[in-house]
């Protein structure tokens, strides 16, 4: 991605065909297929990859000089990457909370003020999105999305945790605190797509749609739900023993839950990440060893593409950078 700018997956067309997005695919005009810094996708690899080096670099004993100068380069090349391409590029959508977490991770490892710099610009444009229901995901929109409790949330709580800002976590809790209560289902705790901000706050979109549900719980690994109200804790609770009954019973989670025995690993690694966290399943060694039948020269396969609304969602099959950055962090969480 980083050498050649683009995204390894089917492009999100009003096109069901997939056929027609590999057609599109392979013209170079095509802004989807471009890596672009606004997708929060492409971030969440670049952030994963930075958490393993450093990770692996604070346990190790640097016994040898290449054992060293390994977790060195991969850092310098990300800190490049990050210097040269996003430190000054303009906030655009609110995907690019991503690139705020690893500008916290920068500054952690180098104290560099520009670094803290970024960081605080983002935390400050971000709450330009807020209303009294949360984040909006875009700003003309008049309904809260779940793919900004994945995106916005990890943020405001990680930079909340940095800068001790009180504010930045209110607004973190708040946004799930709504949704608990307008936006998921109220018997199995599953989050719509999203919900209106208008009265009376109907749910839009599927229920049931695997990557929103991946959004949401991506959200969720960064709180406290003891910090959230009682009924939102009972929402959660509902939709923990949900996700938990599902893999018992079919050790996947598609592109569309509950529909399809079919992987989509854009939806089941980070939903696997959030259920290992809170220790509601145990994944074994040959558990994650198994995945590397849905991966081919390193990239992973068995996911859905991006969508293009609440109808037209992506292809079910081949490649998302969401699955990448989530099988490093699951390999990181479960590497004991």
């Amino acid at each position: 991605m980083i050498n050649k700018g683009n995204k390894d997956e089917f492009p999100s067309l009003l096109d069901y065909t997939i056929q027609g997005r590999f057609r599109k695919a392979k013209k170079d005009v095509d802004p989807v297929t471009i890596f672009r810094l606004q997708y929060s996708e492409c971030g969440w690899i670049i952030l994963s990859i930075l958490e393993h080096i450093i990770e692996s670099d604070s346990h190790s004993t640097h016994t040898t000089p290449r054992a060293y100068s390994v977790y060195e380069q991969l850092f310098a090349r990300i800190k490049g990457y990050f210097d040269s391409k996003i430190l000054n590029a303009e906030f655009e959508t609110v995907d690019q909370a991503q690139c705020g977490m690893i500008a916290l991770l920068l500054y952690a490892k180098t104290q560099d003020a520009s670094y803290k710099k970024y960081a605080d610009e983002m935390y400050r444009w971000i709450l330009t999105f807020d209303t009294s229901y949360g984040i909006l995901y875009r700003p003309n929109h008049n309904r809260i999305v779940v793919d900004s409790i994945g995106m916005a949330i990890p943020f405001l709580i990680q930079y909340a945790e940095v800068f001790n800002i009180h504010e930045a976590r209110r607004v973190a809790l708040k946004t799930i605190e709504q949704y608990t209560k307008y936006g998921c289902d109220l018997s199995t705790g599953v989050p719509a797509y999203a919900y209106e901000v208008s009265e009376p706050h109907l749910k839009l979109g599927r229920v049931n749609w695997g990557r929103g549900i991946s959004w949401f719980v991506i959200g969720l690994s960064y709180i406290n739900s003891q910090e959230l109200s009682a009924d939102s804790q009972l929402i959660l609770n509902k939709l923990d023993h949900t996700l938990k009954d599902v893999w018992n019973r079919d050790k996947s989670f598609g592109q569309f839950v509950g529909q399809s025995s079919h992987h989509d690993l854009s939806a089941e690694l980070p939903i696997l990440y959030y259920l290992t966290k809170k220790k509601l399943i145990n994944l074994s060694k040959e558990d994650i060893l198994d995945y590397s039948l849905m991966m081919h020269d390193g990239v992973m396969y068995n996911s859905s593409s991006s969508y293009t609304g609440i109808i037209q969602y992506g292809v079910p099959e081949g490649p998302n950078m969401l699955s990448q950055a989530y099988m490093i962090r699951l390999l990181n969480l479960c590497k004991d």
